[in-house]
């Protein structure tokens, strides 16, 4: 990284880390009661890398959910 002030000038070193993009799957999930919980972190596989972390959501641009959803809907895991 360089910065610049005029004439002087200051340079520095950065490390960057890029990280894999994970990869998992997810099972389908059949028609439950109405009262009936699904925890969707159990319907997830072959996460990888292992210690990567996922996020539930309700829609695409909504904050993050519990992983434990009970309403019929579209769920997103990101």
């Amino acid at each position: 990284v360089k910065a610049v002030n005029g004439t002087c000038t200051d340079e520095k070193a950065v490390t960057v880390t890029v990280n894999p993009v994970p990869v998992f799957s997810i099972a389908s999930i059949p028609a439950q009661c109405a009262g009936t919980a699904v925890d969707l972190s159990t319907k997830v596989s072959g996460l990888t890398p292992s210690n990567a972390v996922l996020t539930y959501f309700r829609d695409t641009t909504a904050a993050a959910i519990s992983a434990t959803v009970n309403t019929t809907g579209t769920y997103y895991v990101r």
